[in-house]
This record gives structure tokens, C-alpha cells and sequence, in this order.
């Protein structure tokens, strides 16, 4: 499936705003994700919203994933990671993506159903906590701290999946569709 250029200008735009949203997050982010583990894997989850939202109003295949990337983009000069923000973004929505993809694809339902949309929240929660391994503190490497980010990072998700399906159906509601 080819996008249109209207489908393009969407998801460029929910892209800017999502990059909107990691400026606003950068001066709080690195310290956070040094003092709480898991309250950080909580706090970004707002990154997941508008990613989300972009898959579910327009059916794209990869929306989610387009959005990240540009919102990356528009970031990397300005994070303290540089341009390897692009790498939780983007796996995060990839994998999200690609299972709501794969779920509709074994179940062929006239509307997919919002089981198949929490199912790839947790599976991007399951990635990005497995992207986010590498940078812990090595004192922040115990099981107990481990499991309640790994629960954080999946409650997270979940509940950005959906805070996307309430705004999309306000924005329905308001008249404003893909």
C-alpha cells in the first residue's frame, strides 16, 4: 500500500508533535532514568501516544513506525543521546506494527479488536525494555528493579494504546479522520 501524500502530511505532522513532546521530556529524562528506573519507563510512555494514534486512525501498515522515525529525526540534534533516539522510537513502534499487523492478517475481522492492539503495546513495552538493558546502572541490575520496569515499560504501553483509541474516537467524534 502506497501512501498518500494526505496520509504522508498526517503522519509528518503527529511526527512533529511527538518530537515536541521528547524536547519537552529531555531535561527531565536522563536524571529521571537515573534516580527511577521504572518511573522513567512510565514517564516516556507519552512517546508511544501520538505513534499509536497515527496506526490507528489511518490503517497505514507502518504509521506508527513513520511517525517515530520522523519525530527521531527532528530530535537528534537536540538529545543528549544524539540521533541513537531513534533506536528506542523506532523499536518500539516497529514492533508495534508488525504485530498488529500480523494479528490482522491470522484474523481477518471486518474491525480489528482491541485485544490485538494491547497485544502489541505489550510486545513494544517487551522491546523497549529490552533496548533500555544496556544503558541500566549496573547497581539498577537487580531482579526486584528489573521486574517492576519490565511491568512498567508493559503498563506503559498499554495505557498509551489506549489513550490513542480515546483520542481517536474524540477526534472522530469532533469530525477529524484519516
Amino acid at each position: 500500500m502506497t501512501p498518500s501524500t494526505r496520509i504522508l502530511l498526517v503522519l509528518a505532522s503527529l511526527g512533529a508533535l511527538t518530537a515536541l513532546v521528547l524536547l519537552a521530556l529531555i531535561p527531565v529524562g536522563g536524571p529521571l532514568a537515573a534516580f527511577s528506573p521504572p518511573l522513567y519507563a512510565l514517564v516516556v510512555t507519552v512517546n508511544s501516544v501520538l505513534p499509536f494514534l497515527a496506526r490507528r486512525m489511518l490503517g497505514f501498515p507502518f504509521a506508527a513506525t513513520f511517525v517515530s522515525f520522523f519525530a527521531g529525526l527532528l530530535t537528534g540534534a537536540f538529545s543528549s543521546i544524539g540521533f541513537l533516539v531513534l533506536v528506542p522510537l523506532v523499536a518500539g513502534s516497529l514492533t508495534f506494527d508488525l504485530v498488529v499487523s500480523f494479528l490482522n492478517r491470522i484474523r481477518r475481522d471486518r474491525r480489528p479488536g482491541e485485544w490485538r492492539w494491547a497485544v502489541a503495546a505489550a510486545a513494544s513495552g517487551v522491546v523497549l525494555f529490552l533496548v533500555s538493558l544496556p544503558v541500566f546502572s549496573p547497581g539498577d541490575l537487580i531482579p526486584s528493579i528489573l521486574i517492576v520496569t519490565l511491568v512498567a515499560r508493559v503498563a506503559g504501553q498499554l495505557a498509551a494504546s489506549l489513550l490513542s483509541r480515546v483520542l481517536a474516537a474524540r477526534l472522530a467524534r469532533a469530525g477529524i479522520s484519516a
